[in-house]
């Protein structure tokens, strides 16, 4: 029994990689080892979920994994001897390559130590922090993660020269990814395209490990002795009234800047019209003080008509 689910990156409905593809595929590819734990590549011992597949599948085993440097999924089940021992025979030495080695020593070396509570492999992690403005209300920033080879004096520029070589490589896939980017391969198009390996081999893990962003309040209390207490309570309500007075006097304080200003403006435009009607100059105190003492009708009514229009802005 032979039957082949996947083999090679293909589109929907396009037909799989045969056998011979996948086994030359195995001499020059380092297989990726995160698939140790999920069979080992080739399992002689597959676990079943449904009972009608123990029951069809029964004597058969499976060969499945991927690639670090290329995306080339295999799913394979079969009873077929002669090639699950050839295959084995192909992993085995795929398994001693150095950038297979590099790869699981990182991934499962850390694994275990951080289990044990240990983080002396980890001699230091690049945060790689990515911002978007694509969207300029809405600027986004998002982290990926490597964990940094002990022998790495700057990891940026290990990061950098990772990418640089990826992109110099004249690979197909550099070729399809720097086409693609249209002249503007940017971060977003590195962390989507450049292989795990080149990252490794240039000092650098990704560490894929979920993370979830929590944000807090700086002033949050967190610990007292008693949260009951009534300290505790007269604390929180002083700091609320702080607060809330810091708010008040902002407020109060813009509200009187926009008044005076308000006051300001107004008296300043009706001195050009009372001045406009007078054929003065400007309005000094001299000036007003002699209008008032000439007590005419028409100066009274201009003074009264200058501060009752200066009222009026005011209030509105």
């Amino acid at each position: 029994m032979l039957i082949i689910n996947s083999n090679g990156s293909k589109w929907f409905e396009q037909p799989s990689d045969s056998i011979d593809n996948l086994k030359e595929v195995l001499k020059y590819y380092a297989l990726d080892p995160k698939f140790e734990k999920h069979g080992n590549f080739v399992n002689r011992n597959p676990q079943w979920v449904k009972e009608d597949l123990k029951e069809k599948y029964k004597g058969c085993s499976t060969i499945f994994g991927n690639f670090l440097e290329i995306s080339h999924i295999f799913s394979i089940i079969t009873n077929d001897e002669k090639l699950l021992a050839e295959i084995e025979e192909l992993v085995n030495e795929n398994k001693k390559r150095p950038e297979y080695q590099d790869a699981r020593a990182l991934r499962f070396g850390n694994e275990r130590n951080l289990l044990m509570g240990e983080v002396r492999s980890i001699v230091k992690v690049l945060n790689l922090i990515v911002q978007d403005r694509n969207d300029f209300k809405n600027p986004k920033e998002f982290v990926e993660s490597y964990a940094v080879r002990e022998d790495v004096q700057n990891p940026e520029q290990a990061l950098r020269n990772a990418i640089k070589e990826f992109v110099c490589s004249g690979t197909e896939e550099a070729k399809t990814a720097l086409s693609y980017a249209c002249g503007c391969f940017n971060w977003g198009d590195a962390l989507c395209n450049v292989p795990e390996s080149i990252f490794i081999k240039h000092g650098l893990t990704p560490m894929k490990q979920n993370a979830v962003d929590v944000f807090v309040d700086h002033d949050e209390i967190l610990a007292d002795n008693d949260p009951d207490d009534l300290f505790h309570k007269i604390k929180q309500n002083i700091r609320e009234h702080i607060k809330r007075g810091e708010r008040e006097i902002r407020h109060w304080e813009e509200a009187e800047n926009m008044v005076a200003e308000s006051m300001a403006n107004a008296i300043s435009l009706q001195n050009e019209k009372l001045t406009l009607l007078l054929g003065l100059e400007e309005i000094t105190e001299d000036t007003m003080t002699k209008l008032i003492e000439e007590e005419t009708d028409d100066n009274l009514i201009l003074i009264y008509e200058n501060i009752r229009d200066v009222i009026a802005d005011i209030e509105m």
